[in-house]
């Protein structure tokens, strides 16, 4: 405990030297600017969204307190020409020196802002705090009455000469038109309604929306300069009235079109484009493709994924859906939908669309490494993955993947090093489309569908027993919607075979365990659901949320008790079935996941993430199989263990260090604040709860291992720790070093510190690629 606080005591001078630095590239007669803060008066204004207007912002800082940034720049010197200056300088950021000018700015634009949200009287009021070459500065805003919407008028009959004006109430479409029909009849959809604020920002969204509605009734040619809204503002009590205006100057451009012909160019450069004598070419679903030398890809894939037909009214809709399909297939570097008008005086316009595809390499190879580490012991793992994106010329995903690991481990009870080993080989093929027999695929055109087949083989060799897992999955996957993905696998047929050590089973001393290490055959069927809707930038809000259902044996359980298989004299001594003298597996297991992403601002996020899952084995079996149990500890989960070493419950694997700890029974939650460092470089700060349990204590010598409402939550293990990211073209890796804080395994105070004198064997890393969760 004395050497903790020395730590801290050392770490909290080492913070105010550098804090009492962040003045250093300051001169005499500047300051730092260290907090800008705005203070409305009014609720209904959003201090969050007014601070996107202010035109100068302090530097950046960790916890909104610790100027990490300025201090990395600081400790650079003078002399540019030395690389360790220009990379502390890089790495860091040059101090924000205030600047009045830019105040006023603010100033100007914060009125602005308020003016658009309907404060035309707004008051505001700067105060500026200067403080050993600091300031702090503070927007004090006053709102006073809004502008507030009296009435809406949407009728051409309703609108007034004197706000409208003789020449624009010209060229108003009247009343009869379809257009000024839809517009009365979406009332109700509006966006901007009667004793609502007058809000500049509502009126853009409103235009916006039905910019978006006319194009899908096929008005090709429509945006939002046809809508105006104009502002009777002379009527009292700050009432406004809103006018809308829905104009054109040719009738015929605000009419519908219709699609007259669809051409594909695959792999032809946009210049070449109009030279189609020079191609070949193939037409297929009233699609015509053009291609060089060879066609790539059987038309009917292509044909699938582009929902644009002939004689179809124009529909943004079905482009961004055709553009979203094709890329799903991830054949395209990119995919461009174009459109020209084809010159006609009718009533319905027509359009030719042509859409370019260029395509991406087809074969591709990557190497992925992860690894652990903690005092005497290592573990690594690599994995060699091959990909060929066209393999039948129908746009399938053929991945072959290679993986290999190694751990160099210490016994407690022994004195010498023992490896443990592990190898797999995993083939995939995904084609994008379903291969079921009696089923129309065209009925599911527009849910993306895929057939997977993979072939899963492993081999693991420890100290205590050798095991092979051999598996095959057949499965579908769709989506019903942009956020929305579903999985279902009607097959999955796995293998299990163990040599374990006796003497290694016998130490055990637990059923759950030694169960765990016999043959046995997976026969299980799952769904899965997921939820996402993240946008194409990791820069936002979003959520994550997966559901799983999985269930095993109940097929062959079944054909059992048709055949009358207990009355059999090939019923196993110990009363359950089995084939070829291998028991299987009936159960069943479903968890589920959220993940809750907080966008601060640009250079901070909160991550929530929690975990809840549960497997109930019954009929044939009386535990789950080891595989399908569920494990804490490792790179995405409780970061302060190593992999399969926390829990179960408050039981400790015997012998210890095994990490061979499993639990029918996971409840794990995680908090994370990332916050940038530098330009590729992120940090973070973690916090992980949780543990596995049992949920039977058949044959369990040890309860601490089962789960009872009246007592889990006394051995739920806390860790926390510190992390690095480091984001090379989107691909994010990963370290954490995490410490315990709560450790189930202590007797009486659990709380580690209390227990414990830390030093860097306590520490546990964990390398990864991607987030954690």
């Amino acid at each position: 405990m004395k050497k903790t606080i020395k730590y801290i005591l050392l770490l909290l001078s080492i913070s105010f030297v550098f804090a009492c630095s962040t003045t250093k590239y300051v001169s005499e007669d500047e300051f730092l600017l260290t907090k800008v803060k705005i203070d409305i008066d009014d609720k209904r204004v959003a201090e969050s969204k007014a601070e996107a207007y202010v035109k100068q912002k302090p530097n950046n800082r960790i916890l909104g307190e610790i100027p990490f940034n300025v201090w990395m720049y600081n400790l650079s010197g003078s002399d540019s020409t030395k690389k360790i200056n220009r990379f502390l300088r890089k790495l860091g950021e040059a101090p924000v020196i205030y600047d009045s000018i830019q105040t006023h700015r603010t100033l100007i634009q914060l009125e602005r802002f308020m003016a658009n949200k309907g404060f035309y009287d707004a008051e505001i009021e700067v105060r500026e705090n200067f403080s050993k070459k600091k300031v702090k500065v503070n927007y004090i805003i006053k709102a006073n009455e809004p502008k507030v919407i009296a009435n809406i008028i949407r009728r051409k009959d309703s609108l007034l000469y004197k706000v409208i004006g003789k020449e624009n109430m010209r060229i108003e479409l009247p009343d009869s038109s379809s257009l000024r029909q839809t517009l009365i009849q979406q009332k109700k959809k509006a966006f901007i309604r009667k004793n609502d604020l007058l809000d500049v920002d509502k009126l853009k969204e409103e235009r916006e929306r039905l910019e978006a509605l006319y194009e899908l009734q096929g008005y090709f040619n429509f945006d939002e300069d046809n809508i105006h809204f104009y502002l009777d503002t002379t009527k009292l009590n700050n009432k406004v009235d809103i006018y809308y205006g829905l104009r054109t100057v040719d009738s015929l451009e605000l009419r519908k079109y219709k699609i007259r012909k669809i051409t594909v160019y695959l792999d032809i450069e946009a210049q070449d484009k109009g030279m189609e004598n020079k191609f070949d070419s193939i037409k297929f679903d009233d699609i015509t493709f053009f291609y060089k030398d060879k066609m790539s890809y059987k038309p009917f894939t292509l044909a699938r994924a582009i929902l644009i037909k002939e004689g179809q009214l124009y529909s943004p809709e079905n482009v961004d859906e055709t553009k979203r399909r094709l890329g799903i297939l991830k054949q395209f570097k990119y995919s461009n939908v174009g459109f020209r008008e084809f010159a006609t005086n009718d009533s319905i316009g027509l359009l030719d669309c042509y859409i370019q595809l260029v395509s991406q390499k087809r074969q591709s190879y990557s190497v992925e490494a992860t690894a652990t580490v903690n005092a005497g012991d290592f573990g690594f793992a690599t994995n060699l993955r091959y990909q060929h994106k066209n393999l039948f010329r129908g746009a399938e995903l053929f991945t072959v993947q290679l993986s290999a690991g190694i751990e160099r481990l210490r016994r407690e009870h022994l004195t010498s090093k023992f490896d443990a080993s592990e190898f797999g080989a995993t083939v995939n093929l995904i084609s994008p489309k379903f291969y079921l027999p009696f089923f129309k695929v065209k009925n599911w055109r527009a849910r993306v569908p895929r057939t997977s087949t993979s072939i899963v083989y492993n081999y693991a060799e420890r100290p205590e027993y050798l095991r092979t897992i051999t598996d095959l999955t057949f499965s579908y996957q769709w989506r019903s919607n942009d956020h929305f993905s579903h999985i279902f696998t009607p097959i999955d047929l796995g293998l299990l075979k163990v040599n374990a050590d006796p003497d290694f089973l016998e130490n055990l001393n637990n059923y759950y365990r030694q169960t765990s290490y016999v043959d046995h055959i997976i026969p299980s069927m799952r769904y899965s659901l997921r939820f996402d809707n993240q946008g194409k930038t990791r820069k936002t809000t979003y959520q994550r949320a997966r559901f799983n259902v999985e269930s095993s044996g109940n097929l062959l359980n079944a054909i059992d008790h048709l055949m009358a298989r207990n009355d059999r004299e090939d019923l196993t001594e110990n009363d359950y079935f089995s084939y070829f003298g291998i028991r299987y597996a009936q159960y069943i297991r479903s968890d589920i996941e959220f993940t809750y992403n907080q966008f601060i601002n640009p250079k901070h996020a909160l991550i929530y993430h929690i975990f809840l899952g549960a497997g109930f084995p019954y009929g044939n079996s009386e535990v789950m199989p080891f595989e399908k149990m569920y494990f804490a500890g490792g790179p995405n989960s409780m970061r302060a263990w190593h992999p399969r070493s926390l829990g179960p419950g408050g039981s400790r694997a015997n012998p210890p260090n095994l990490r061979l700890s499993y639990g029918e029974f996971k409840l794990e939650g995680n908090l994370e604040y990332r916050f940038s460092l530098a330009k590729s470089l992120e940090g973070a700060l973690f916090v992980d709860a949780g543990n596995v349990w049992n949920l039977s204590d058949l044959g369990e010598k040890d309860p601490d291992s089962k789960f009872e409402f009246d007592s889990f939550y006394k051995q739920i293990a806390v860790g926390t720790g510190l992390g690095l990211r480091y984001d090379i073209s989107n691909i994010i890796l990963r370290l954490d070093a995490g410490i315990k804080l709560v450790d189930p395994y202590l007797q009486g105070d659990r709380f580690v510190p209390k227990n414990s004198s830390y030093d860097l064997k306590d520490i546990t890393f964990n390398f990864g690629i991607g987030y954690p969760f």
